[in-house]
C-alpha cells in the first residue's frame, strides 16, 4: 500500500512538473508552495473524488468516449486557477513544428482558455500512460 502510494505522489509531481515545462501559458502564483499544494490536491481528487465520479458518470462516459474525464480535468484545473488562485493561463504563441518527413505544423497563438484544454488534454494523457506503465 505504501508502495503504491508513493508511485502515485510521483507520478503526479512528475505529470504537473512535464505540464508547467511544456506549456509555456501557466505560470504557478505562489511557487513551489503552490506546485505542491497542487499535487496534493491532484492525489486526493484523483484518488478518492474520480472514481465516485465517474461510477456515477460511467454510462455517459461511454457514450462520450472519455471525453467526459477531459472535462473534468478542465474543471479541475479552472478551479485551481480561478478559485484557489493557484494557477495563472496565459496566452502564448506556439512557433510550429517541422519534423523530416511528415507535414509541417504550422504557428498558433493560443488563448488563456485554450491553454487550459491544452493543459488537460497532456494532463489526461500523461496520466494515462503514466498509471498503465506503473500502477
Amino acid at each position: 500500500m505504501i508502495k503504491k502510494s508513493l508511485r502515485l505522489v510521483l507520478i503526479n509531481l512528475s505529470i504537473f512538473y512535464f505540464l508547467l515545462l511544456t506549456v509555456p501559458g501557466i505560470h504557478l502564483r505562489n511557487g513551489s508552495h503552490s506546485f505542491f499544494i497542487l499535487v496534493a490536491s491532484l492525489i486526493v481528487i484523483h484518488g478518492l473524488v474520480k472514481p465516485l465520479i465517474n461510477t456515477f458518470l460511467r454510462p455517459l462516459n461511454l457514450l462520450t468516449f472519455g471525453f467526459l474525464g477531459l472535462f473534468i480535468d478542465v474543471g479541475l484545473l479552472f478551479f485551481f486557477s480561478h478559485v484557489h488562485k493557484l494557477l495563472l493561463f496565459q496566452d502564448w504563441t506556439f512557433p510550429g513544428l517541422t519534423l523530416e518527413g511528415f507535414p509541417p505544423l504550422p504557428g498558433k497563438n493560443f488563448s488563456s482558455l485554450e491553454t487550459l484544454l491544452v493543459s488537460a488534454l497532456i494532463l489526461g494523457l500523461m496520466r494515462l500512460v503514466l498509471f498503465f506503465i506503473f500502477l
